[in-house]
């Protein structure tokens, strides 16, 4: 039973990639002749590789719970992120990742998958940076695009950074959006004292 899901799952998954594939080659095809077909062929272009993205947060995510270290995880999403978006994606690490706990590595999950989904929603980015530090007290995690930028009653207007706001608050710990406005990008900063996040007795490989 469980595989016939699995199974129906890609297939699923596999369908609505072709699809994506398929609108941009119409695209390619329709050029500038007819505008109104080429917005539409865009919006339907933008609407398969979203709904491709969060059929993929599941399927990434449950790494975590294999006991992967967050580290990896995230650098294997951003690889994701940029196959299905097309845009240019990188991720730095710096230090060495403590022992944390798997609710803190799915939260930190979570604000990532947020974030990205903004730059891919709403910041028509050329590319994006994932930065995840690790020091002695502190864990930084930063998603930066070169973007649009953010309108000024962003916070109004979704519920991403909100949410995402309070996963970080959750741990004890913050995020800070940051946006020079129109042209200048977004920037999503997390910070979380090490010592509310790590756990004993347990061996994550990193």
């Amino acid at each position: 039973m469980v595989l016939a899901v699995n199974l129906v799952a890609r297939f699923k998954r596999a369908g609505r990639f072709m699809i994506g594939l398929g609108v941009d080659s119409a695209r390619a095809l329709a050029g500038d002749s007819n505008p109104e077909l080429s917005r539409t062929l865009a919006a339907t272009s933008q609407l398969s590789r979203t709904v491709i993205w969060e059929l993929r947060r599941s399927i990434d995510a449950g790494r975590i719970f294999e006991g992967r270290g967050l580290g990896t995880v995230l650098r294997e999403y951003t690889e994701t992120f940029q196959r299905i978006t097309a845009v240019p994606t990188r991720m730095v690490r710096s230090g060495t990742e403590p022992e944390l706990s798997m609710d803190t590595r799915t939260r930190l999950f979570s604000i990532t998958h947020n974030v990205l989904t903004n730059a891919l929603r709403h910041s028509d980015a050329g590319s994006v940076n994932v930065v995840l530090e690790f020091s002695e007290s502190l864990i930084l995690l930063t998603v930066e695009d070169d973007g649009v930028g953010l309108p000024a009653n962003y916070a109004q207007r979704g519920r991403g950074f909100a949410s995402s706001r309070a996963e970080a608050e959750r741990m004890g710990g913050s995020l800070v959006v940051a946006s020079g406005g129109p042209g200048e990008g977004t920037s999503g900063t997390c910070e979380i004292p090490v010592a509310a996040t790590e756990t004993t007795g347990s061996n994550v490989p990193h």
